[in-house]
């Protein structure tokens, strides 16, 4: 007599989904916990022998990388299986929920001070992720636009650099009055707007003083000199924002590969229907 397999009608089990989380993050903190430790442990200051710090950022990519593709199968596979689903779309759903489920602890957990205290790799990102961030806004704020105060705070030591240039043989107490004054200037002149041209003409007028120059050669100076710093601070931004976005990219794709293995563990740890049928037929039978 053929054994009737009756279904639970409830599609989505969050119990197994919650386990399969679980799974998925402790999996990964060991794995990347090891990645660590093996990592540190070639590191010998005494020898030459050492792997430079490219060799060991790019290792430690790769690990993370792995580690991650292995926790998330091992959790979709878990997640697919505990909830005893028999088909295979039911069981990819469970892998792809548990990825789901897993990226948003994840991401809570390296933008909060867990990822401090959990350490290893999520410690890290969350450090680098924070240095991402600042590195732009210091970036952004030196080229028109930024705050005033940020800046003049920034081209501080760029100005103490141009005036020993154009200035090498003027009084300590005239290069002081100089700095403060075109550290609030060349800002201005930076932002550019209807401001600028009143700086830039004070600013001309400090520098022709103080290196005893004409007020055209001392513009030409400044100018040029100004030039550069926009093109440097340009760069910089230009430099920060496509490693932003090529972490951006490569996390896309990271996140992509994770949901492909947390969908493949859900597949293979679907149910086959002869098992399910078998089960239940043992049961019927104790009965």
């Amino acid at each position: 007599m053929e054994t009737e397999v009756i279904m639970d009608p409830r599609r989505v089990s969050w119990g197994a989904i919650v386990a399969g989380t679980v799974l998925t993050i402790v999996i990964g903190l060991l794995l990347n916990l090891l990645g660590v430790g093996i990592g540190l442990a070639t590191i010998d200051p005494a020898s030459d022998g050492s792997p430079s710090a490219g060799t060991l950022g790019t290792a430690a990519a790769i690990w993370w990388l792995v580690s991650g593709v292995i926790a998330l199968f091992v959790g979709g596979y878990a997640a697919s299986r505990l909830s005893g689903v028999w088909e295979n779309g039911d069981g990819i759903l469970h892998g792809l929920i548990t990825w789901g489920v897993a990226s948003i602890v994840t991401v809570y957990l390296v933008s909060t001070t867990l990822g401090g205290i959990m350490g290893g790799a999520y410690g890290t990102l969350s450090t680098a992720m924070g240095m991402a961030g600042r590195g732009v806004s210091a970036a952004a704020d030196a080229v028109p636009g930024g705050a005033a105060s940020d800046v003049a705070n920034r081209v501080q030591p760029w100005v103490d650099q141009f005036l020993a240039q154009v200035a090498p043989n003027a009084t300590t107490e005239d290069i002081t009055r100089a700095r403060q004054e075109l550290a609030g200037l060349i800002p201005n002149i930076l932002q550019g707007g209807q401001t600028a041209e009143q700086a830039a003409q004070r600013a001309t007028e400090i520098v022709s003083t103080l290196a005893g120059v004409s007020p055209e050669e001392a513009g030409q100076r400044l100018e040029t000199a100004v030039a550069a710093l926009r093109d440097q601070a340009t760069a910089a931004v230009d430099t920060a924002a496509g490693a932003v976005s090529s972490a951006a990219i490569w996390s896309f794709l990271a996140l992509l590969l994770g949901a492909v293995a947390t969908a493949a563990g859900g597949w293979v740890g679907t149910r086959p229907r002869d098992e399910l049928a078998t089960a239940v037929g043992g049961r019927h039978h104790a009965a």
